[in-house]
């Protein structure tokens, strides 16, 4: 069976993460950036308010690309740190 770890460990990143986004402290934090944001963005005019989200949206994507990269890079390097540490060992 072949499969690719890249794509493995980035399916992976939604269940691993999804203790800490449905946390209560997380759900707390976004509650209070979404009041602060809307509180905000309704202070605004239309085409400044497309602005906003245009920016907003553009920063969550880098933030979630950032991160997953992070994770992928982690786990990567975990698994190259236990192949040397083991050697040629076999745990079966």
């Amino acid at each position: 069976m072949s499969y690719n770890l890249e794509e493995c460990i980035k399916d992976s990143y939604q269940d691993t993460m999804k203790d800490f986004t449905e946390s209560d402290t997380q759900k707390e934090a976004n509650w209070e950036f979404n009041k602060l944001y809307y509180t905000l963005r309704n202070r605004l005019l239309p085409e400044e308010q497309q602005m906003l989200d245009a920016i907003f949206n553009a920063m969550e994507e880098c933030n979630k690309a950032e991160a997953l990269e992070a994770f992928y890079r982690g786990v990567v390097l975990g698994i190259a740190q236990h192949k040397k540490v083991l050697g040629g060992l076999s745990l079966e």
